[in-house]
């Protein structure tokens, strides 16, 4: 599952029916596409990665001098980007991480869930080669007790009934 970063740029509050998300005027949040899809549609929603960021009047004056003063200009703008690389609030690189990270975590927990299912189907193509001994011993991991006179089909059926509720043991 992808996640995308919008705002909501509205002046007033915003209820979307679909999910119950509260939007605040000015509000980000990390959602994933299948909601993002809809809510883009309108006119006051934006993917963040594509709003520019708002410079402050005074840096917009300092980058209108560094243009006039020449190569005195060069080293204030030298010192200004090299505080803007250093400032934490820029936009895009935040985005980036959380985006990667959810992105991770989701491919964990897929991975994790076709490994089991992954060990699942195995031991149940494995239970159907299974004798009558063989399936009675494997019970037991389940606590469960088989009587002699039931049959081995019963047994496979019962067998893999306790792996799909208990999962593989």
């Amino acid at each position: 599952m992808n996640f995308v970063r919008i705002t909501y740029t509205g002046r007033k509050i915003y209820r979307d029916r679909a999910t119950g998300h509260i939007w605040q005027p000015e509000e980000e949040r990390l959602v994933s596409e299948a909601i993002a899809k809809p809510l883009l549609k309108f006119v006051e929603f934006k993917r963040t990665a594509d709003l520019k960021p708002v410079v402050p009047e005074q840096q917009q004056q300092q980058q209108l001098g560094q243009v006039q003063n020449g190569t005195e200009g060069l080293e204030q703008g030298a010192v200004l980007t090299a505080d803007q690389s250093s400032d934490p609030s820029n936009a895009q690189k935040p985005e980036l991480t959380e985006q990667e990270i959810a992105a991770l975590e989701q491919q964990a927990l897929d991975d994790k869930a076709k490994e089991v299912d992954d060990q699942r189907e195995a031991m149940l193509i494995t239970v159907q080669g299974m004798n009558k001994t063989a399936l009675t011993e494997y019970a037991k991991k389940y606590d469960h007790a088989f009587d002699a006179k039931v049959k081995v089909d019963d047994m496979r059926i019962t067998v893999n009934g306790l792996i799909h509720q208990f999962g593989v043991r």
